[in-house]
């Protein structure tokens, strides 16, 4: 695999714990999609949407120092004319029991995306994440909740439906308000581990020894186990009804 796509996210450098961060990219297609396979990752959540539809999320837990990315065939969601791909990005910010944030170097809250899309008409059209895409914060989550001592969701997630912007997946929605990614500094190729940290100086021979030493223990690679997947599953026979 051969990234060409840049770590990205919202612009401010400092990122809370627990925030949710919104991504939109407009696509514009011109004839029926053949293929269309997406390499996609986050630090340290995502959910990926194609014109509306959630498709995917992850990636799956992963140690800090071998991040993974997931591959997706979007294929089948894409359409002739206009399509937006659109991600929400999710940074915990802390340590639980499947998810390790390093105290001595931190991790970086970001995303991933590429994906060629192979046309009948023998047209590709390439789409990776840069300083083109559209990113919101979201204000339906809120990023100040109670921790949860170490449990699985690490934050009570307290979530306000009147303050979610359900067309934000669609392709009508009008983004000319939203403001554009900020690039970082990580080799696609590595970990947001590799991230040197704001407070350090990049020329510093010590520095630049210690992160040149850390990527080259660090891997980034395709997932080993399988994708979850979402279905819909209805009992077999409802054998009595009754109150609790």
């Amino acid at each position: 695999m051969k990234w060409e796509a840049k770590w990205i996210w919202y612009p401010e450098r400092k990122t809370l714990p627990n925030s949710m961060i919104k991504f939109r990219k407009l696509v514009n297609v011109e004839s029926k999609v053949k293929e269309a396979k997406a390499f996609i990752s986050a630090d340290s959540r995502y959910r990926q949407y194609i014109n509306g539809k959630c498709i995917a999320r992850g990636p799956a837990a992963f140690d800090p120092m071998h991040m993974s990315y997931d591959v997706i065939d979007i294929g089948p969601f894409l359409k002739n004319g206009r399509n937006i791909i659109a991600i929400l990005g999710y940074y915990i910010g802390i340590s639980t029991n499947n998810y390790v944030r390093p105290q001595d170097i931190s991790t970086t809250a970001a995303v991933i995306f590429q994906c060629t899309i192979e046309c009948e008409n023998n047209n590709t059209v390439e789409v990776i994440s840069d300083r083109t895409w559209k990113v919101k914060r979201s204000k339906a989550w809120r990023n100040r909740t109670n921790d949860c001592a170490f449990a699985i969701p690490q934050w009570n997630e307290v979530f306000d439906a009147r303050k979610y912007e359900e067309k934000w997946i669609e392709v009508e929605l009008d983004d000319s308000e939203w403001k554009g990614a900020r690039e970082l500094a990580i080799s696609p190729d590595k970990p947001t581990i590799c991230a040197v940290r704001d407070d350090l100086n990049k020329d510093d021979p010590t520095v630049k020894a210690y992160y040149d030493e850390l990527q080259s223990r660090t891997s980034f690679l395709e997932r080993e186990i399988d994708l979850l997947t979402e279905e819909k599953v209805f009992p077999a026979l409802v054998k009595a009804v009754g109150r609790i």
